[in-house]
């Protein structure tokens, strides 16, 4: 990955991103700059077969050489597909739970022709005003929950006295003893 700084981004109009995994802070991070950002559609990423690390046994997390066997499905889950179902099908299902198919304001293409017809009609400024304005919503969003968060601890300079009060405020845990 090529780490570049927020200024090197900002000199640009727009970011192709080819992705690799089904979440990467590289989209967030150039999401929340609003520079308007181009992506394949999934069915061309799956095409171009661009996710290498969106299941537990993908290439590149490792075992010691074991097998991976995946766990039984939930039977009580919402979910038509196991999240490590390799087929197509679910596939293109759980990769649009991914931040480049859930962001608004994102452009997809379906091919490289796509790709260069978009950026030629492209309204660059249209796209960022409306990523901008989003992202000042979603941090407003943020911060509400986040104060709500630090209201309800407890007062400072209450520090738990074991482990059973130090978890307390979230409820039973599986932890507890």
């Amino acid at each position: 990955m090529i780490l570049l700084l927020r200024q090197d981004l900002g000199n640009h109009r727009a970011v192709v991103m080819l992705p690799y995994a089904v979440h990467s802070y590289g989209v967030v991070e150039v999401f929340s700059l609003s520079i308007p950002i181009f992506t394949p559609t999934i069915d061309f990423a799956l095409e171009l077969q661009l996710f290498t690390d969106k299941n537990v046994d993908d290439m590149c997390i490792h075992y010691n050489g074991a097998e991976f066997i995946p766990p039984p499905a939930d039977p009580n889950s919402p979910h038509p597909f196991s999240p490590e179902d390799s087929s197509l099908e679910a596939q293109r299902y759980w990769l649009r739970f991914g931040d480049l198919y859930q962001y608004p304001y994102i452009q997809y293409f379906k091919s490289w022709v796509d790709l260069i017809d978009q950026l030629n009609a492209a309204d660059f400024l249209a796209i960022h005003r409306n990523m901008t304005a989003f992202n000042v919503k979603r941090r407003g969003a943020v911060e509400r929950a986040l104060k709500g968060i630090a209201e309800s601890l407890p007062a400072r300079g209450t520090i738990p006295q074991d482990w059973s009060q130090a978890i307390a405020p979230w409820g039973p845990s599986l932890m507890s003893h």
